[in-house]
């Protein structure tokens, strides 16, 4: 069953019990505010994407048109599942080149009704430091993305050796294993090289996903970790970090080769845009997002 669009008074109680009962039982919530460009093709593609979007949510999702803002509540959703979708509407919809969208959730991003709303408005403002890079890459494959990044001269370019890559990829595992209640998910290619960097994983399954990239797609077997087959000429040209979670996120590509160029950024729609990419390029649909 396809979501309708709800009228403000209904979406404004709905929210405040989904939060209530949030409390409650200890679950999850989140949200989106999704704003157009100030602008007249800004706010004549809000009206014809508060139709499209109904056609990529769950049908326990809400949303409304609040004068020149879209609403849409994402009951049983943590941040992380908010900011895929994200990606997802600003991939699909036509419409979205012309639209800013800001993600917030419940606990993690705040208790009160009022303050998530302010909060997702606040991040739909203010894009983050990736977000002119993420709008150039969308449409392209993720190979082509990391090329292009590298290429991108309005992003800081620091020498990057091989082993902060794999000191960023051990700091990625890490991250995983200590939000044990926040999912997370990482995506890392070392040419197939990660010095031992998964020693840092817990003998049980974290609460986020962990994509290893090698030529031959194999290493030690570990319930946490999806080893990925990647052509090795790719991983000979590229390293990369990609890291995603509802308290942080972080990019880090180089070009392979001793204190090579690279781009570091902690931009969540930028690592979320890459991740989505990576999974697209190998098949990778299931689990988060």
């Amino acid at each position: 069953m396809v979501p309708r669009l709800e009228s403000p008074r209904f979406f404004d109680a709905f929210l405040v019990r989904t939060l209530a009962q949030a409390r409650r039982y200890g679950r999850r919530a989140a949200l989106l505010v999704v704003t157009p460009e100030p602008d007249e093709n800004g706010r004549a593609a809000l009206r014809r994407a508060a139709l499209s979007l109904l056609g990529l949510l769950r049908d326990a999702d809400v949303v409304t048109l609040q004068g020149e803002e879209l609403l849409v509540l994402l009951p049983e959703t943590d941040r992380l599942g908010a900011l895929m979708l994200r990606e997802r509407i600003l991939r699909h919809l036509p419409e979205a080149v012309s639209l800013r969208i800001g993600s917030a959730a419940y606990p993690e991003d705040g208790v009160d009704a009022e303050g998530l709303v302010a909060l997702a408005r606040q991040r739909a403002a203010e894009p983050g430091q990736g977000a002119a890079a993420a709008r150039e890459l969308r449409s392209l494959g993720f190979w082509e993305c990391l090329r292009r990044l590298l290429a991108d001269g309005d992003l800081p370019r620091p020498a990057l050796s091989a082993a902060a890559v794999r000191a960023a990829a051990r700091e990625a595992i890490l991250e995983l294993c200590r939000a044990s209640t926040v999912r997370g998910i990482a995506a890392v290619g070392c040419g197939g090289d990660e010095g031992g960097l998964l020693d840092a994983l817990p003998a049980h399954r974290l609460s986020g996903r962990l994509f290893v990239a090698r030529p031959d797609g194999a290493g030690p077997p570990h319930p946490s970790v999806t080893y990925v087959p990647v052509e090795e000429e790719r991983l000979a040209r590229f390293d990369f970090v990609l890291f995603l979670a509802g308290h942080s996120a972080y990019v880090l590509v180089r070009d392979a080769g001793e204190n090579a160029p690279g781009v570091h950024a902690a931009d969540p729609g930028l690592a979320c845009l890459l991740i989505s990419r990576f999974r697209d390029a190998y098949g990778l649909r299931e689990g988060i997002g």
